[in-house]
């Protein structure tokens, strides 16, 4: 919540206040009756899609180019976590795994590393195999949100959880690219290439 609060960007969803009533601390928060990223594309179906999609992942993008200005990684990017809101504009959200960086450094360098958490599927290689949270872990995991938004699907859904860290760490497994037979407007080869830069196994890759 302290960083929460401390963050004001048009695609962050703000934070009101905290406070606690009958002994239970709640927060408050805007209501975005429109949901998440991909839930709202699923009660719309009539809209153009590929417009859409790009529009709300860049606005997505500005909203976490703003978090690593500020030297924070969101340490939990994926669909549910970008909500829309009344005016079909994309806010990050949960901030509950986020971690401003120079923390982290000195944390890291005492423990040695920094015990993975968040969503599996959507998780760099380096921090399935225990490293520290850093900038290039959320372009990974917004390389695959990337994937789960246009596809409209969990990346690599059909993998065991307890499996992702060997085949997506080691051996280096990630979404195929749909076939050549492939009829769905909504995924535009250049949206591939740039998810296929983000979710690259070497950080230093990484856009």
């Amino acid at each position: 919540l302290e960083i929460w609060s401390k963050l004001k960007h048009p695609h962050i969803l703000h934070f009101w206040g905290a406070n606690v009533w009958d002994e239970k601390p709640f927060i408050v928060m805007a209501y975005l009756k429109n949901g998440n990223a991909r839930d709202y594309l699923e009660d719309d179906p009539e809209c153009n899609r590929a417009v859409l999609n790009s529009i709300q992942l860049h606005q997505a993008s500005l909203g976490l180019a703003y978090l690593h200005t500020l030297n924070i990684v969101h340490a939990d990017l994926k669909g549910s976590n970008i909500l829309i809101d009344d005016d079909r504009k994309a806010v990050l959200c949960d901030f509950g795994l986020s971690r401003v960086m120079a923390d982290i450094t000195s944390k890291t360098r005492k423990a040695g590393g920094e015990k993975s958490c968040g969503s599996v599927y959507w998780m760099a290689p380096e921090r399935l195999l225990g490293g520290s949270l850093r900038k290039p872990s959320d372009i990974y995991s917004f390389g695959m949100t990337m994937y789960e938004i246009f596809m409209d699907e969990t990346p690599l859904f059909y993998v065991l959880p307890t499996s992702i860290t060997e085949l997506v760490a080691r051996e280096n497994l990630r979404p195929d690219k749909p076939s050549a037979g492939y009829e769905d407007p909504h995924l535009p080869d250049e949206i591939w290439v740039l998810a296929e830069r983000c979710w690259s196994h070497e950080p230093s890759d990484r856009p």
